[in-house]
């Protein structure tokens, strides 16, 4: 029978080896997710851009277009996508029904289709909501 004993400064000692339980919250998919879109404004002006809403991060940056006609949900690479590329491996199948479940949740948008947007060009867009500093991102190739 092991013998286990709970240690005072939070150590467990087990058959006379100590261990440390791991305390520090691990990063999850969803935990990136959340503080990606925390702090997000959206944008949206009715009469110019019937069908689309924007979302900008809290630099004022292009994160996300929401096409409300087509479906389609315009996600930044650089700010967003690339992110779970890096830090979790994801391919783009992985990435666009990750983000199509978690905008649901979230951005309580049901039926999306997520595309990622990788080539910097200058947006009217942007230049309508006078935001400075903004780049948002289009398409060169639709993937759907």
């Amino acid at each position: 029978m092991k013998s286990i004993i709970q240690n005072e400064d939070g150590t467990f000692t087990i058959d006379g080896k100590v261990y440390v339980l791991q305390t520090e919250a691990i990063e999850t998919k969803e935990s990136v997710f959340a503080e990606l879109v925390k702090d997000l404004e959206r944008k949206e002006d009715r009469t110019k851009y019937s069908n689309s809403l924007i979302w900008l991060n809290n630099q004022s940056q292009f994160m996300f277009k929401h096409d409300e006609k087509t479906g389609i949900f315009w996600c930044s690479y650089t700010r967003f996508w690339s992110v779970f590329e890096s830090k979790f491996g994801m391919n783009y199948y992985d990435i666009q029904s990750f983000t199509k479940c978690m905008v649901a949740q979230h951005f309580k948008l049901n039926g999306v289709t997520p595309v990622l947007v990788q080539v910097l060009i200058p947006s009217l867009v942007a230049q309508h909501f006078k935001l400075n500093g903004v780049t948002p991102f289009i398409n060169l190739k639709k993937i759907v």
